[in-house]
């Protein structure tokens, strides 16, 4: 073979997400399918066996898609040879590049995969039935009770455990995980089936590019590829040769592509891209990277400090996706000034961002530039009441990604960090002499050149509004803030998506300085690579059948009239369906104890003298991301569809005013509630008294199936007023109202 050429950040990416790729074909063919001695040169020799055959079905997946991956712009034959070899030589390495995928594998498999003398055993039954083995819920790991005994052990001996995954694409129908119990949960065919399906949406995204005749931006290819992996990857175990199995192939390629990039990146800067000067060599020892976290906060202020007007509904809607955009937003940001790929976001979402980042010098000091300007904005747009706290873990190596220091190191370090940038808020803009007082807005207004919005209260109203006197009607009097956050409000019930863009768009609403949103409507990104604009794009979001971006969960579900779907029940109307009292109630909700379960609560059962205990905590980089992703999908995709389905309902008696008795009646939720907020770990609903109350309770029960040691914190307040300063209705209720489900 011909010397191998200087591999980029991008090739560096796609060989991590793919990766492990093999794994999902060999399991999907059948037992004892041999490949073509080509294909020997990506195994490893053990002397009397070849060992890694996964290696080699990754070689041939990339064979039998070339033409997926010749879509690429730019694309050579060399370098889609390039990729293909970092993929599948990361057990038989010969480059520095081979190498650098090697030891984010090993970081991230390392930090997952637990050995020892029980696991010896686990590893000789489950190699004859790799194919048979299911992944493991990450819930199932969850147990705060470390003081187990033999009649614990006993008691739940013959309870049904639900901790398994059936081999299916990722949906609200199949995210909760099933009982092992008188049945096999993967069916002989359910892994060909399943990677059926897999080819089948990446041919089509093929044939729609190939239609359009263009050549895809990288950054389009990739997204798309890693929700795809996400669909598909999320349900099968990286590792079958373990004792938890609970890793999905989608976390564990995600966390090493992330890792390789960050490595990458870290050494070519070291060594000014002369690959020689690293002698072919990685020190597992060095220092190479950095946790980025960035909270929000002031978040429940902001969202709910609305006046009552017919806007009320969409300001709510929209600010709560505004927060969650302007995390990606700051990501983008970041990622751009570093030089970053979209695999460096861990996570985003439930009000946090964390990154992994190069440690360098150069890149920090960048950082730092990028964190002011974005705290600069940020004070100068919501006044100070909203904060996103930038902290910054210590240098982290290889050998910090295993288990003891991750969980015992890493993580306590970045949340130290953390508690200690949000009491030290404002305090550099405050320090800065008249910047934080806001001349511009207020003279304008003192000087009655402008009115306040009324919707705010805080901004001058859109000169736009202006009548022909020059001034502003009070029944028009909005700042151009509040007008773009009207019309996000009513985009946002009926969009499959949004792109940032760096192109002003229709309402010019930008986020940051030069990103904008863009609501993704039929042919919206087709488009931009009509108009050969796609260098504008930033980012995909989408949802639904949209081919291209990542994944969007759109939580924002709206109950409309049964006869016309384009317009939304209004609060009174919500209100005039409950039974009894034509009331409004407020449901308000978290995970309870969620720091307990990151913290202490991931752990592994281990026997001794044959009694189940739980060992020390198990948390590693891949668990972390997995937990905190399914816990958004959970209060994203879930909760919305239970809401949405007609298919669920409650029983509640009403007063038949015929035969003058109460009669049982049958209800759904889809015209009844209301949703403001969902994601993370928490939520917030608006609907009929009733209605709130009995989904309480629906949710919790569909919350304990992932885990029954799982609860929720919950606040159900009835509305005296549909909207009152609904912040108000939040923090003045009395303590009697709370509740732990």
């Amino acid at each position: 073979m011909s010397s191998p050429k200087k591999s980029t950040n991008q090739d560096i990416v796609l060989g991590a997400l793919l990766h492990d790729i093999g794994k999902f074909y060999q399991r999907a063919s059948r037992s004892g399918e041999s490949l073509n001695n080509e294909y020997n040169f990506y195994l490893v020799n053990q002397g009397n066996y070849f060992s890694y055959k996964h290696a080699a079905y990754t070689a041939k997946f990339f064979d039998e898609n070339k033409n997926v991956f010749n879509l690429l712009e730019n694309n050579a034959e060399d370098s889609y040879q390039r990729i293909k070899e970092l993929a599948a030589m990361h057990h038989n390495t010969n480059t520095i590049f081979q190498k650098i995928i090697q030891h984010a594998d090993n970081a991230s498999a390392g930090n997952d995969r637990l050995d020892d003398i029980y696991n010896e055993n686990v590893q000789k039954k489950n190699f004859r039935n790799f194919r048979k083995i299911p992944l493991k819920s990450i819930f199932s790991l969850v147990n705060f009770d470390s003081d187990s005994n033999h009649e614990s052990k006993i008691e739940n001996e013959n309870k049904e455990n639900f901790d398994s995954y059936c081999l299916r694409h990722l949906s609200y129908q199949t995210v909760n995980p099933k009982s092992k119990i008188n049945n096999e949960i993967i069916k002989d065919d359910d892994y060909k089936n399943l990677y059926d399906q897999f080819l089948n949406e990446l041919n089509g995204f093929y044939t729609k590019n190939a239609n359009l005749k263009i050549n895809i931006d990288y950054n389009f290819f990739e997204s798309f590829l890693i929700r795809l992996l996400e669909k598909y990857l999320w349900c099968i175990p990286s590792a079958t040769n373990d004792e938890t199995n609970d890793i999905s192939l989608f976390d564990h390629s995600y966390t090493t592509a992330s890792i390789a990039s960050t490595l990458y990146l870290y050494l070519k800067e070291k060594f000014n891209d002369n690959w020689d000067k690293t002698n072919n060599e990685i020190d597992v020892k060095e220092n190479f990277a950095r946790i980025l976290k960035v909270d929000i906060s002031g978040i429940q202020s902001y969202i709910f400090d609305i006046k009552k007007t017919a806007f009320s509904s969409k300001l709510l809607r929209s600010r709560s996706f505004e927060l969650s955009a302007m995390l990606k937003a700051i990501s983008q940001k970041v990622k751009d000034g570093l030089g970053l790929d979209q695999v460096s976001v861990l996570f985003d979402g439930g009000g946090n961002l964390q990154m992994l980042i190069p440690n360098s010098e150069e890149k920090l000091n960048k950082l730092k530039q990028i964190q002011e300007e974005i705290e600069d904005t940020v004070f100068e747009n919501y006044f100070g009441e909203l904060n996103f706290i930038f902290s910054l873990s210590d240098p982290i190596s290889l050998e910090d990604f295993n288990i003891k220091n991750y969980c015992r190191k890493v993580r306590v370090d970045i949340e130290k960090k953390s508690e200690k940038a949000k009491l030290e808020k404002l305090q550099r803009i405050l320090k800065e002499e008249y910047k934080h007082i806001f001349h511009e807005p207020y003279d304008t207004i003192t000087k009655d050149i402008l009115k306040t919005c009324i919707l705010c209260e805080k901004r001058p109203t859109n000169e736009n509004n202006l009548d022909k006197s020059g001034t502003a009607s009070d029944e028009n009097a909005y700042c151009s803030t509040c007008q773009n956050l009207i019309y996000i409000g009513k985009e946002l019930t009926k969009s499959d998506g949004f792109i940032l863009t760096k192109k002003p768009t229709r309402y010019n609403f930008n986020l940051l300085p030069d990103v904008f949103i863009e609501f993704i409507e039929e042919n919206t990104v087709e488009n931009y690579f009509k108009n050969k604009e796609q260098d504008k794009i930033y980012q995909i979001y989408g949802s639904g059948k949209s081919v291209f971006g990542l994944r969007f969960s759109n939580p924002y579900y709206v109950p409309k009239y049964e006869n016309n779907e384009e317009i939304t029940l209004t609060f009174e109307e919500i209100a005039g369906k409950s039974n009894g009292d034509k009331k409004l109630a407020m449901l308000k909700g978290d995970v309870n104890d969620l720091g307990a379960i990151f913290w202490f609560g991931i752990r592994k059962k281990v026997m001794n003298n044959s009694i189940e205990k739980e060992d020390d905590n198990i948390l590693s980089l891949s668990r972390y991301s997995s937990l905190s992703r399914m816990f958004d999908y959970f209060f994203t995709e879930v909760l919305v569809k239970l809401i949405e389905t007609k298919d669920i309902k409650y029983e509640i008696f009403v007063k038949d005013e015929n035969e003058k008795k109460f009669v049982k009646k049958n209800f759904d939720f889809s015209d009844r509630i209301y949703v403001i907020y969902s994601g993370g770990d928490d939520f917030t609903l608006v609907g009929s008294w009733d209605a709130i109350i009995h989904f309480a309770f629906e949710l919790h029960e569909n919350l304990k199936i992932l885990q029954e040691k799982i609860n929720l914190s919950i606040f159900v307040v009835q509305l005296e007023y549909l909207i009152l300063k609904l912040h108000l209705c939040l923090w003045q209720t009395p303590v009697k109202r709370i509740c732990i489900l």
